[in-house]
This record gives structure tokens, sequence and C-alpha cells, in this order.
């Protein structure tokens, strides 16, 4: 897909990202953690499906709103990765945080 630079594995991507963002929210958040991590993700979402192909849209001097078949299922994809991820991240740091 041209959209996700012809990686045939572009989800891979999201390991490193939501790794990072839940390590980060998981610091900053401990007491607030699903809270902070619903509105980050649903944040992200927003930006990475709604605003950013809207900016992309605009500045092919285009303008459509209906989004091809092949961005939803790289934007499915990818946050199927990223939140299996993030999922499996904030047990593990739960885990170790639970006295032995």
């Amino acid at each position: 897909m041209r959209l996700s630079l012809e990686w045939s594995h572009h989800w891979l991507a999201a390991i490193p990202v939501f790794a990072a963002a839940g390590w980060f929210l998981a610091a900053r958040f401990p007491d607030r953690l699903w809270t902070a991590s619903a509105i980050n993700l649903l944040g992200a979402a927003f930006l990475g499906q709604v605003l950013e192909p809207l900016a992309e849209n605009l500045s092919d001097s285009r303008f459509s709103l209906a989004m091809p078949a092949e961005r939803w299922m790289a934007f499915v994809q990818f946050m199927a990765a990223g939140l299996m991820t993030y999922l499996i991240l904030l047990a593990w740091l739960e885990h170790k945080r639970a006295p032995s």
C-alpha cells in the first residue's frame, strides 16, 4: 500500500510506538492509567484516521472524506498490533508492581 510507505508489514511499527506510549503513561499517570490510556488512544486514532487523511486530501488539491478500504485495513492492522502490545505491556507492568 502506497500510504504505508509500501511496507508489507507496516503494522510492525505499532509495536515500539504503543509500547513507548504505554510505558510513558504508566509512569506518568499510575493512578489514572485507564483514563489516560483512553484519552491517549482515542486522540491518536482521531489524529491518525481523521485529521491526517484530511490534511493529505487538502494537500493533494482534492477533497474527499471517503477513504479507500486499503487505508481502513492498514489502520485496523496497526491498531490491533498496537493495542495488543499496549495491553500486554500494561499487564506485565502491573504484574511487576504487585507485591510478591
